[in-house]
């Protein structure tokens, strides 16, 4: 009877936060969809797991609830004009990298992420194919016509948008770094990638057998944007083998 009653136990604890889980997501998903002229953006967010003292995999509501309720989170923010539903942002002037861009940045950030994290060269080559994509190239740091009206759009190699561009900016400036310079931009990254949430994606990347694997991984899981193009994507990974 003792275990049939904790096992009851478990199961209601489940089924309520999954309930409550369901709500916040319904809210979230209205209220973004007010903000986006009712169009649904659910590539935007995902939902976190985490493993609860109970055993079961409970999620991570207070972190559904804000990437939900405050707009504009997360990277990908489309450095290059690409066609959007509705009046775009006024254009913002171009950022160039400190030092110059391209496939120098690119081979330099793909050893410096298998070293750093121990990926295999496929495996770095997502991540990198993925900021390629993000940023023309490693040419144009700053978003040129901003998803979200009115805002100042994403910026760096992954295109950090909204609360994660002011923790970026906030994280250069402690640094004393220059925010269009390869330090600013690898170490916020590595910042990320250690030392917060985002923290969680290097070992699904380990765990991809190819680079079209590893570009989706980064792209869903740490990047999340509003407007995918996989296939540009895939190709700048496919560039850095």
């Amino acid at each position: 009877m003792k275990k049939l009653g904790a096992w009851m136990a478990k199961a209601a604890k489940a089924v309520g936060a999954a309930a409550i889980g369901a709500v916040v997501f319904a809210v979230g998903v209205l209220i973004q969809r007010r903000r986006n002229g009712g169009q649904e953006t659910y590539q935007l967010y995902e939902v976190r797991t985490k493993k609860g003292r109970s055993g079961f995999p409970l999620g991570d509501l207070l972190g559904v609830a804000i990437d939900m309720l405050r707009p504009g989170s997360g990277g990908g923010g489309n450095p290059i004009p690409v066609s959007a539903p509705g009046q775009p942002s006024p254009a913002t002037a171009p950022v160039a990298p400190t030092g110059g861009g391209g496939s120098s940045i690119g081979f330099k950030l793909r050893g410096d992420l298998m070293a750093s994290f121990g990926l295999a060269r496929h495996q770095a080559a997502g991540i990198v194919g993925n900021l390629a994509h993000e940023s023309a190239n490693f040419t144009i740091l700053q978003e040129i016509h901003p998803v979200v009206a009115g805002s100042r759009g994403g910026y760096g190699y992954a295109q950090w948008t909204g609360p994660r561009r002011r923790d970026f900016e906030a994280w250069v400036a402690s640094k004393g770094l220059d925010p269009a310079s390869y330090a600013a931009n690898w170490g916020f990254l590595h910042h990320e990638l250690t030392a917060t949430w985002e923290k969680r994606v290097i070992p699904l990347i380990k765990g991809a057998r190819t680079v079209e694997e590893a570009t989706r991984i980064f792209s869903n899981k740490y990047l999340r944007p509003g407007a995918v193009h996989m296939d540009s994507r895939i190709k700048y990974a496919r560039k850095y083998l």
